[in-house]
């Protein structure tokens, strides 16, 4: 019976004393953070671009392998996106899932029951894009601090070219500025 006290009254001692050696019963989590202006913004409000394609004929992409792009069109934006900035340059990415997950450098075709097995190969400032680039700018900014942004595409097939299907063909990529 004895043995059975004393290892009672040890145990209630021990765990008392764990609280009476901590420093203090409460904790904290410290969040920080920062507003700051909008650094970048388009240009008279034109933060969209278009790029009308040439129609191009199905014989012409039936020779192409997977992942081959056609040379024989390549048309632009008729008016560049313009971008103005203060402090340092910005970044943009475009969002990943608006390319095709096995050759990343094509834009998938957005037209519910459209063409099938194409999209487009883009390039800004004649850089090619993909999946995980960033936007190249065209060198420093103007005077102005404003930075041109060119856009071309071209035809580029997801599948041998004579597995593309006739119809529609449209891709969208969403531009994500990113300053530090």
């Amino acid at each position: 019976m004895k043995r059975l006290t004393v290892a009672a009254a040890v145990l209630s001692t021990v765990f008392m004393s764990a609280g009476a050696f901590a420093d203090t019963d409460q904790g904290e989590v410290i969040i920080t953070g920062r507003v700051v202006g909008t650094t970048c913004q388009f240009l008279d409000g034109n933060n969209s671009t278009t790029i009308t394609m040439n129609q191009v004929g199905q014989e012409s992409l039936a020779s192409l392998g997977a992942g081959a792009t056609y040379t024989g069109i390549k048309n632009s934006t008729t008016v560049p996106l313009k971008l103005k900035c203060t402090g340092a340059a910005p970044k943009i990415s475009l969002a990943r899932n608006q390319f095709d997950t096995t050759y990343p450098n094509i834009t998938k075709n957005t037209v519910a029951g459209g063409a099938s097995g194409v999209g487009f190969v883009v390039t800004a400032n004649d850089a090619e894009l993909n999946a995980n680039s960033l936007i190249p700018l065209n060198g420093d900014p103007d005077e102005n601090g404003v930075y041109t942004i060119d856009f071309s595409a071209q035809y580029a097939v997801v599948a041998a070219g004579n597995a593309v299907t006739q119809g529609d063909v449209e891709s969208t990529l969403t531009l994500t500025v990113v300053t530090e």
